[in-house]
């Protein structure tokens, strides 16, 4: 349980063959809570995901989108929920 305690962002998972998903689950083994980032076509994919895995839902960015308000917004929603972010994957 190294990662007790800690909180991890995970950005590009797309299914359950996709790399960032195998380290958001390692990321879970290993005691951590992850929030999820994803883009608007994969949402119920990774929905459906992090719920078997008692995940919180993912957060839907655009960070292909022309603006940064996708991207801002989806970092102002794990501000203000109080967490504090101990790592970024993508």
């Amino acid at each position: 349980m190294r990662l007790k305690g800690r909180t991890i962002v995970v950005a590009g998972i797309a299914n359950k063959r996709s790399i960032c998903w195998q380290v958001a689950q390692d990321i879970v083994m290993e005691g951590g809570e992850v929030i999820s980032l994803c883009h608007p076509r994969m949402e119920a994919s990774v929905t459906k995901l992090t719920a078997e895995c008692n995940m919180r839902p993912p957060i839907v960015c655009d960070a292909l989108a022309d603006d940064d308000i996708s991207i801002a917004s989806a970092i102002g929603k794990i501000a203000n929920s109080g967490t504090t972010v101990h790592g970024f994957v993508h």
